[in-house]
């Protein structure tokens, strides 16, 4: 992979284009926008390409930290995000699943159909994919989730009622939880 910085004003990193090798040799450009910034809930950080966010990092703090642009898609997903953890249930962001197994995508697509404040199970989701012994993979699968919030892994819970595990702190599994009104065990 070959990696070309664009920079923008006062020298802060902005954009980074990639040179991606894919299948039989060919290329082609993958462009995203990488930032961070500080909630109320913590740090967030995003990725995005053209098409969309393509992943969603929770608790983290930054090693290095950027600011996304005024103006930018990233500052606009940043506002829907603090407008969602501040319980507004509107939150509509177009997303660019690069990554991934096709069994992977099977099951993040079957969890953006999970309501608002309703949890299902494991095996609720495995069931849904017509894999109903692959609970164990939808489980991984979540633990996977490039982004959290948008493919609201933290819905799925254990069949027995217990949280179960998360692709990001657990701690916000269970405020997000808390947060749509979802009573815990």
């Amino acid at each position: 992979m070959i990696k070309k910085r664009v920079y923008g004003t006062k020298g802060k990193v902005i954009c980074e284009k990639a040179m991606r090798k894919v299948a039989k040799g060919t290329w082609y450009l993958q462009e995203s926008i990488h930032a961070k910034k500080i909630t109320g809930w913590g740090w967030v950080s995003v990725a995005m390409s053209p098409k969309g966010i393509c992943k969603i990092g929770l608790g983290a703090p930054p090693k290095r930290r950027r600011t996304p642009l005024q103006g930018t898609l990233a500052w606009k997903a940043f506002e829907q995000i603090e407008r969602y953890l501040k319980k507004n249930q509107n939150l509509k962001l177009k997303i660019d699943l690069k990554e991934g197994t096709p069994f992977q995508k099977q099951v993040w697509n079957t969890l953006q159909k999970i309501p608002y404040g309703k949890t299902r199970s494991y095996k609720w989701v495995a069931q849904k994919i017509k894999k109903p012994k692959a609970f164990r993979a939808v489980g991984q699968a979540c633990g996977a989730n490039p982004a959290p919030l948008i493919i609201p892994c933290h819905r799925v819970t254990a069949s027995n009622g217990k949280i179960g595990g998360f692709s990001g702190p657990l701690s916000w599994k269970q405020r997000l939880l808390r947060l749509e009104g979802v009573a815990l065990k």
